[in-house]
């Protein structure tokens, strides 16, 4: 069980780090910008639509994750996951405003770009 949860956790590290990288980049190439719009759109419906009944940025991802490090006997030092990849890359302990702050601004960012590069001939 416990090979299973870590392989779980791992999973969960790849499509979390793959759908930030989708947010943040899928815009740029064109035969991306469909799964980019799809995946923006879904990380809205979770932080602001499960977010309305979680708590605004709640997120379905992280949630599970932390439930499976739990089962592992990790207990995460944040609800964010963006904030946890961070501190563990640079060894800080970055603030979660200014971690919460960048992520919002660079999801609006991309989702602006998107719909430019969507929209315009």
């Amino acid at each position: 069980m416990r090979v299973g949860l870590a392989l779980m956790d791992y999973l969960l590290h790849a499509i979390h780090l793959g759908v930030i990288f989708i947010c943040l980049a899928g815009w740029i190439f064109e035969p991306t910008r469909i799964v980019h719009l799809a995946v923006v759109v879904l990380v809205a419906i979770s932080w602001f639509g499960l977010g309305y009944f979680f708590e605004y940025g709640y997120c379905f991802l992280t949630d599970t994750q932390w439930r499976v490090k739990r089962k592992l006997g990790q207990e995460p030092h944040t609800e964010s996951y963006v904030k946890y990849v961070l501190d563990k890359i640079t060894g800080l302990d970055i603030d979660l405003k200014i971690t919460d702050n960048l992520t919002l601004y660079a999801y609006i960012a991309a989702v602006i770009l998107s719909l430019v590069v969507n929209l315009t001939p």
